[in-house]
């Protein structure tokens, strides 16, 4: 299991372009928060499992809002005509079962989901966050794959052999 937190504070940054052009930035508190799960289970030497679990997370919430003036300076403005304040999340399972059933031959089954949730409303609860994400839509993969080696020189020689 790996985790990862970012934190910076009262950065500046871009906000958003208002409706009369005007490029709007902000001080900001950025939260990005990433938790990856890791299981690797060998069943014999021929087949296993491997299981990713992984949960992205990042938060912007503006504090004080600037005006970009052509000149380069900032001035401040009171209020912000728009909610410039971002919260991404990811969600991914992997899940890959692999077998090997000849030299060379392989069976691959894969199960992959993922979902996002990308809103304006910045949660400060993880575990409130990671369930609203959780009942958003989700986007599922299933696939089988083989693989078999086939050795020309053993093809050959039965060839040969019979005629």
């Amino acid at each position: 299991m790996s985790s990862y937190m970012e934190f910076f504070n009262q950065s500046l940054g871009f906000a958003y372009i208002n409706g009369t052009g005007d490029v709007i930035m902000g001080l900001r508190d950025r939260r990005t928060a990433e938790n990856v799960f890791n299981v690797k289970y060998n069943f014999n030497n021929k087949m296993g499992l491997t299981f990713r679990l992984r949960h992205y997370w990042s938060k912007v919430n503006y504090t004080d809002y600037f005006q970009l003036k052509e000149d380069g300076y900032l001035t401040a403005i009171s209020r912000p005509t728009e909610n410039p304040n971002n919260n991404v999340n990811f969600f991914n399972i992997d899940m890959n079962y692999t077998w090997q059933f000849a030299p060379g031959s392989f069976v691959n089954i894969n199960w992959k989901t993922s979902s996002e949730l990308y809103d304006q409303y910045v949660q400060e609860k993880y575990y409130r966050n990671l369930r609203n994400t959780m009942e958003s839509p989700q986007v599922s993969n299933f696939s089988i794959k083989v693989i078999y080696f086939l050795d020309y020189l053993n093809l050959q020689g039965k060839k040969s052999k019979g005629s």
